[in-house]
């Protein structure tokens, strides 16, 4: 079972449990909080239980979705007792360039019970595979090598725009700006 994080202050006498209040932070996918755009191979979370009633974590349910209602669940471990939070790895099937929420519910041995605020992680453009098919317009300068050539394009979009995903690379040596705005 799974020690539960308690401050000094509840390592007392447990007689009034509802005075508790359960919470769970700190959630993670693969040690990052919220990662975007990650190849996460198999991805495990983890999380915090804090200001707990009980001493362990007695069970726990863990829930993806791709949506933010968690409507229609694309992962439901069930309520299970071997729920690791420092680690547990979902079973899951992940799509590229999609978002998926996430959220974890705890139960403690004294009862006590807790559901997260929902957490997201977003997947890369795949690389390999099926889905691999980049389309991209690569931006060389016509010099030689060792001049350090500063290279730039515009890039106009006709229709509006709901949602929008750049990926790009350069060793770190880049920047991107939108509407012609500058830092």
């Amino acid at each position: 079972m799974q020690p539960v994080d308690q401050s000094r202050d509840q390592k007392q006498d447990h007689k009034n449990i509802g005075s508790f209040n359960m919470r769970i932070d700190h959630l993670q996918i693969n040690h990052y909080t919220n990662p975007l755009g990650y190849d996460l191979g198999h991805p495990t979370i983890s999380y915090i239980v804090e200001e707990a009633a009980g001493k362990f974590q007695r069970s726990a349910r863990i829930e993806v979705s791709e949506t933010e209602d968690f409507g229609e669940l694309c992962y439901d471990s069930g309520e299970r007792d071997d729920i690791c939070s420092t680690g547990f790895e979902l079973s899951l099937e992940l799509k590229p360039m999609t978002r998926y929420f996430w959220r974890v519910s705890v139960t403690d041995d004294a009862g006590d019970h807790a559901v997260s605020d929902a957490a997201w992680f977003e997947t890369g453009k795949a690389v390999t595979g099926f889905d691999a098919d980049w389309q991209a317009k690569w931006i060389t300068p016509d010099a030689p090598k060792e001049v350090q050539a500063v290279v730039y394009t515009d890039v106009n979009i006709a229709k509006p725009v709901a949602k929008a995903r750049a990926y790009m690379t350069g060793l770190g040596l880049y920047e991107l700006y939108m509407d012609g705005g500058h830092p």
